[in-house]
């Protein structure tokens, strides 16, 4: 999957781990047109314009930015959520849900997909 690590979701960890099972993935904080602060309407404009669905712990602001005003399609968003201790999942369960979501579905495009459902 072409892929784009938001800020809070662009370990260096997970990015190596996608990398290692095949994907073309990118982080925010990396693309100098970003960068780190960038904001979500860029990083979603930036997703959109290089065909990479966006893996995020930002899903409300993204879900109201691709429903509002602007376009509508988009190469995906796969929504991070943390526990109520505010921790993540663990990367090997992020790459593991990745892989899940790449066998499930021909496409993610205009999806919205909760990436804690996908860690089977």
């Amino acid at each position: 999957m072409r892929l784009l690590l938001d800020e809070d979701s662009g370990a260096h960890s997970l990015l190596n781990a996608l990398r290692a099972e095949g994907h073309d993935v990118e982080r925010v904080v990396d693309i100098r047109t970003l960068g780190t602060g960038a904001s979500d309407a860029a990083v979603y404009a930036y997703a959109i314009a290089d065909d990479r669905a966006l893996i995020t712990k930002n899903g409300a602001d993204f879900i109201a930015i691709a429903t509002g005003p602007g376009p509508a399609a988009h190469p995906g968003v796969l929504i991070v959520h943390c526990g109520k201790d505010g921790a993540s999942l663990p990367v090997a369960t992020v790459v593991r849900a990745v892989a899940n979501i790449a066998r499930t579905y021909e496409t993610t495009a205009s999806m919205f997909l909760d990436v804690n459902q996908h860690a089977w």
